[in-house]
């Protein structure tokens, strides 16, 4: 029996498909800000008011989300069911959606990158250097965004470390297409400027509050997998990537997203492409 081929969960877009992210930390900082203001400036009594009154919209706010499921704003996006994430073909026939990922599992490689900071002193956020770093970051991540394509990175996702109470590690993921794409990253003059900058703040200074770290993986085809049951698009899942739509000759923005109820992706080896393997050598 042929493989099927696997069934997009987004259709193609000619735009990419939108991230979600989140600015709750901004908003606890800001509204503790907020807080302290107000207690030094109004007697007790009155300054307590806003905390009260955003402890009831948040009860309201469950409550509502919990018995009306279209005002629960937890389940927007999810899949509901088994997925997986497929990188599509280059190119695909229009109106033949199993062109788009065909039906071969993880039949491309994949380059994955960690790359975050920690801050070591309780100053945190004011500590000395944060906001000149946080800069440096942001500007190596903006120019990823920026030229994806030279560089053959295909998305991101942000994470908060939990090992400590402080969460005070930061690390951002990455894809790429090859090893060769992360290169080119890495000798870019953007991040070239952030990595001289944090060794001056280092060696010149002699700070070393501020630790920087990164990981990388290559998976070459079949040397990986992935399942999400019930979950929005995250992670590898939540990347955008190109393929030509042969028809119009337009390229458009994928989301590697498939149905993984397909017999080929019901198990770990099945989606590492080894089961297909194994039975046509059997």
């Amino acid at each position: 029996m042929a493989p099927q081929d696997f069934t997009g969960i987004f259709n193609p877009s000619k735009t990419k498909h939108p991230v979600k992210s989140s600015g709750l930390g901004q908003f606890l900082t800001l509204g503790a800000l907020g807080q302290i203001t107000l207690l030094a400036i109004l007697p007790s009594q009155y300054a307590l008011l806003p905390v009260i009154a955003l402890l009831l919209h948040s009860m309201t706010t469950i409550v509502l989300q919990s018995v009306s499921p279209s005002q629960n704003t937890y389940a927007q996006g999810v899949v509901y069911g088994r997925s997986s994430a497929q990188l599509p073909a280059p190119g695909y026939e229009s109106g033949k959606q199993g062109s788009v990922f065909g039906s071969k599992p993880a039949a491309q490689g994949i380059v994955v990158l960690f790359l975050g900071f920690r801050v070591n002193t309780p100053l945190g956020v004011l500590s000395t250097g944060y906001i000149d770093f946080v800069g440096q970051f942001k500007n190596c991540s903006d120019q990823l965004a920026s030229c994806a394509e030279d560089f053959g990175c295909i998305g991101s996702s942000n994470w908060t470390a939990d090992e400590g109470s402080n969460n005070n590690t930061i690390m951002t993921v990455f894809y790429f297409r090859d090893i060769e794409g992360l290169n080119r990253f890495a000798h870019d003059k953007v991040h070239r400027a952030a990595w001289d900058w944090y060794n001056n703040f280092c060696k010149k200074h002699g700070y070393k509050h501020i630790g920087i770290f990164h990981e990388t993986y290559y998976s070459a085809p079949g040397q990986y997998e992935t399942i999400y049951v019930n979950m929005p698009p995250l992670l590898f899942g939540a990347t955008n990537v190109k393929s030509r739509n042969q028809a119009t000759g337009e390229e458009e923005w994928i989301r590697p997203v498939v149905d993984a109820e397909n017999m080929a992706l019901r198990s770990q080896w099945g989606r590492m492409g080894r089961a297909i393997r194994d039975e046509t050598e059997d």
